[in-house]
């Protein structure tokens, strides 16, 4: 967990120091988690926004959020990874800033960074090849889909995916429309 931690200060993905402060244990917010996610993408996978997408900051609940969650959250929309209408282009009417974010959610939004959008599954369980592809390469061991994310956790899965091979060898292969990269 130290490590994790420190290498996610390193890299400006949490900005609490010392580690008391960081609430390691806590549950993760969609709020708090987009801000980590645009980090890691942008500083670790090397993805680009799509600065001319459209409808990115229309998001109605982020009206009364702060100008730093609002930046945040546009950037995540215009990486068009999570967050977005089943059609994985226009918005969605609400972010739920303050929901919690559960394994399904975090386990979809890293695997469609590293993977693209190779593991999209149909409804009811869009989630499980995307889980399942991580555990496979043991950067999520347990993926019980409805388990509420810990901050801690993250930052450990970011660290499990920095050290893998995953990015350099399915983030190589062919660019996608968002900037991810998907598989050959």
């Amino acid at each position: 967990m130290i490590d994790a931690f420190q290498e996610a200060y390193g890299l400006g993905i949490t900005n609490k120091c010392p580690i008391e402060n960081a609430r390691l244990n806590d549950f993760i917010k969609r709020k708090e988690l987009v801000k980590m996610l645009v980090f890691f993408s942008v500083k670790v996978l090397g993805v680009t926004p799509d600065t001319t997408k459209i409808g990115c900051d229309q998001y109605a609940d982020m009206q009364k959020a702060s100008d730093e969650m609002k930046f945040y959250t546009k950037i995540w929309c215009q990486l068009e990874i999570m967050w977005m209408q089943p059609n994985g282009v226009t918005p969605m009417k609400n972010f739920y800033p303050d929901q919690y974010v559960t394994r399904a959610q975090f386990g979809t939004t890293l695997s469609r960074l590293i993977f693209g959008r190779r593991f999209n599954g149909e409804k009811p369980y869009r989630y499980t090849r995307h889980l399942a592809a991580l555990k496979e390469f043991n950067i999520i061991k347990v993926i019980t889909p409805n388990l509420k994310e810990t901050r801690w956790f993250v930052m450990l899965v970011f660290s499990r995916t920095r050290a893998s091979w995953l990015v350099e060898e399915f983030r190589l292969s062919a660019a996608a429309k968002n900037g991810a990269i998907a598989l050959k």
